[in-house]
């Protein structure tokens, strides 16, 4: 999940796109540098494993982080440097949230138009948890009209087909960009 993090923040898959498509004609110190991770916050929520190796790995680049989860985990807030939050704070403070919660009906579409509304125009949500945890229209929505900055998700379970301009910028679970719809052979709906 972190490396996600890192690729989209740091345009990864514009930067191949961008090469494979002959664009690059020379170096630019500004030429898809993207965000760096360096001393940002990271939202994580969901904070049992998964979520609390990504705070283990944002350490390293001096983030922030801050977490949300429905069970408060004090006795590792001090050891891991980590600091509880209500979700809406952790959704207005964040540069990066990651999300690493189990789908229940509290969660499906969590993030929602509301959820998005609350980030800072900048920020990038990364979806390694199941698919239906965001709402597909909403994030569309929020990365056509710019109230985030990006999204990695698994593209294939939004069912976006015909919004696939803006699927582009989304790299589905392998790391491949296509249409949102562009199903592949042995694809499930395991995550559903």
């Amino acid at each position: 999940a972190f490396t996600l993090m890192m690729a989209v923040a740091r345009r990864l898959q514009e930067s191949i796109d961008f090469v494979r498509a002959g664009k690059w004609k020379t170096w630019g110190p500004m030429l898809l540098t993207g965000q760096d991770v360096h001393g940002a916050t990271l939202g994580v929520v969901g904070f049992g494993r998964i979520g609390q190796g990504m705070a283990k790995r944002a350490s390293g680049f001096g983030m922030r982080v801050l977490y949300y989860d429905v069970y408060r985990r004090e006795d590792l807030e001090k050891s891991m440097g980590v600091t509880y939050a209500d979700m809406d704070t952790l959704l207005r403070e964040s540069d990066f949230v990651t999300l690493h919660t189990d789908l229940n009906e509290s969660t499906r579409h969590m993030m929602n138009a509301a959820a998005f509304a609350k980030m800072k125009k900048t920020a990038i949500v990364v979806n390694t948890a199941r698919g239906p945890i965001i709402d597909p229209q909403a994030l569309y929505d929020a990365l056509k009209t710019g109230k985030i900055g990006g999204a990695f998700v698994h593209a294939r379970f939004l069912g976006l087909g015909h919004n696939a301009d803006v699927v582009a910028q989304v790299a589905d679970g392998d790391g491949c960009q296509r249409d949102a719809g562009e199903q592949r052979e042995n694809d499930t709906d395991q995550n559903f």
